[in-house]
């Protein structure tokens, strides 16, 4: 079984998409789980609707610890991750599925997450580009919005913490430990705009620029006032 754990808060806009898109495969085998951090819009009702299994988080704790509540809570032996506002390609799941089936070696894969404006979609250019260089430089980075485990990898590993950039975090440390990963170009996802449009383009690049080098000197940023969407109460 494949399992898709899902972090959610006020994401009402853009669940059901996520939720559809998902289903858009032909595997059967998997289940979704949605971590709701107490939303106070319809989000658990269309997660509900749509055959999603909830659990809940008394408080707003971060996106890491809920993504490590959602894959500690899951049953299936791949844990993928994704966001609320992610719509994956036509067969995601067939994918991974595939890929883990073919390979029982791999132990996590990751794949493109892209945007619809061609001046953000620069980001995932910068995040994706250190997964093509040659060896001994080539560093995996599985974004959260867009990767899978196998359940033993992650367990193995630490789950993902609590702090910004938390699957640049985890990825470090899967790439010390020398994780058999790949990334696969097929392997699509695109996103929303909103963190972007929250804070703007550049001091958003800024911000997480300065959060993913503070993981690679050791010193991870707290969550504590970081305004992404689960981990702030405003919404969007």
């Amino acid at each position: 079984m494949i399992s898709v754990v899902i972090p959610t808060y006020n994401e009402e806009k853009y669940l059901e998409k996520c939720i559809q898109s998902i289903r858009n495969c032909k595997t059967k085998d998997f289940e979704i789980v949605i971590v709701d951090g107490n939303s106070n819009d319809s989000t658990r009702e269309i997660a509900k609707k749509l055959g999603c299994r909830i659990v809940l988080e008394k408080k707003t704790e971060g996106i890491g610890p809920a993504r490590t509540k959602g894959i500690k809570s899951s049953k299936g032996e791949i844990v993928a991750s994704l966001d609320a506002d992610s719509e994956v390609c036509k067969g995601w799941l067939d994918i991974v599925e595939k890929e883990f089936n073919t390979n029982q070696e791999l132990e996590a894969i990751g794949g493109p997450s892209t945007y619809r404006n061609a001046l953000y979609d620069t980001w995932s250019f910068v995040c994706s580009a250190s997964n093509y260089l040659p060896w001994p430089f080539r560093f995996y980075y599985l974004a959260s919005n867009n990767s899978a485990y196998r359940r033993k990898a992650i367990e193995k590993n630490g789950y993902y913490r609590d702090c910004v950039h938390e699957d640049v975090d985890l990825s470090k440390r899967l790439n010390k430990n020398k994780v058999k990963m790949k990334y696969l170009n097929e392997m699509k996802v695109a996103l929303s705009d909103r963190r972007f449009k929250e804070r703007g383009f550049f001091r958003t690049l800024l911000y997480w620029g300065f959060a993913s080098l503070r993981i690679f000197l050791g010193s991870p940023k707290s969550i504590k006032g970081y305004t992404y969407r689960y981990e702030n109460e405003k919404g969007n």
